[in-house]
């Protein structure tokens, strides 16, 4: 019995393919990474030569063969503008060095290419911008690849690589079956639902807890919650702002007295509740997670009422995320 169309979040595709490029499970054979491709930057704002901005997903280079690959990743029918489509296809080499603050062995001779990898539900909006987009021929001035991220094999549609050693690899197919990926490698984007930073964040909160630090900042925060917050470095004003939100939102609902912000400060906290191996405190802990998350979910702003009465409800059957440190 054939399985249906691969269905995944945008996050979960970057993920996947992050994994592809650098590894770090036993399991997954980084083939991208194999051919010579390290990451560059994640989410890295650009501006094309006619002055219109975009912001791939993905930037890697092989320094080998002075060549950037410029990856859009699509998961679904969402809108996918030719002027999108037409900025990856002009964006010159030099600017991408600039933009990307990359170091190569030449700026002046640097090759870009545009890749996108889609999932069915957005391949056929995808593939009519760029049809849409090669009619006009003086656009075109890359490399280009469509490729199609299906349940057990990613699969090259569209061939004009600059690589040919990445062409014949996704010409023969890569058989892969992409939900054995690690699709959580990257927690959150900025684009994330708040639900889904609530989640790395409250893990990281926990293990602060059972650490028993006395204190923490926006940016331990940041950073212990998202293994790629390095990569992340032109999204990092935007996502302090986010986490610093909704930690003294946390403070003031679901964890009222459990932590405080540190005197005179914006962006640093201290615990008032002593972390402890007593495991009313921890079920305490499991339960503000799970209400919260659940709320926003919900698509509900939790309120200091939401949680009124919040230890004296039955512990919920399932949580998010990693609970091994409250068993």
């Amino acid at each position: 019995m054939s399985e249906g169309p691969l269905v995944l979040s945008h996050r979960q595709l970057v993920s996947g393919l992050i994994s592809l490029i650098m590894g770090g499970d036993q399991a997954v054979s980084p083939i991208l990474g194999n051919l010579g491709y390290v990451l560059d930057g994640l989410e890295i704002p650009m501006v094309d030569p006619t002055g219109n901005r975009f912001v791939p997903d993905i930037l890697v280079t092989r320094s080998d063969i002075n060549l950037s690959l410029l990856i859009e990743c699509k998961s679904g029918p969402d809108s996918v503008e030719e002027q999108q489509v037409s900025s990856y296809l002009t964006m010159q080499g030099l600017e991408v060095v600039r933009q990307g603050r990359l170091t190569v062995a030449s700026s002046s001779s640097h090759r870009v290419d545009a890749v996108f990898f889609v999932l069915s539900a957005a391949e056929l909006l995808v593939r009519s911008a760029v049809d849409a987009v090669l009619a006009l021929s003086k656009m075109k001035a890359n490399g280009l690849g469509l490729i199609r991220v299906n349940q057990d094999r990613t699969s090259i549609q569209l061939d004009q690589l600059s690589d040919a050693s990445l062409s014949a690899s996704l010409r023969e197919g890569w058989n892969i079956r992409f939900t054995d990926l690690p699709l959580e490698r990257l927690p959150y984007e900025p684009s994330s639902p708040d639900w889904d930073l609530a989640q790395s964040l409250l893990q990281t909160l926990k293990v602060f807890f059972l650490e028993r630090r006395s204190s923490f900042s926006v940016e331990d925060v940041c950073r212990d919650s998202n293994g790629l917050w390095a990569y992340l470095p032109d999204q990092h004003d935007l996502l302090r702002r986010r986490v610093r939100k909704m930690i003294d939102n946390l403070r003031g609902t679901a964890f009222k007295g459990w932590f405080a912000r540190v005197a005179g400060t914006t962006d640093q906290w201290r615990f008032t509740r002593r972390s402890t191996a007593n495991t009313n405190v921890q079920i305490a802990f499991q339960r503000r997670e799970y209400k919260y998350i659940t709320l926003l979910k919900e698509h509900k702003i939790p309120t200091p009422t939401d949680f009124a009465d919040i230890d004296q409800l039955p512990l919920p059957l399932t949580t998010f995320g990693d609970d091994e440190g409250f068993r």
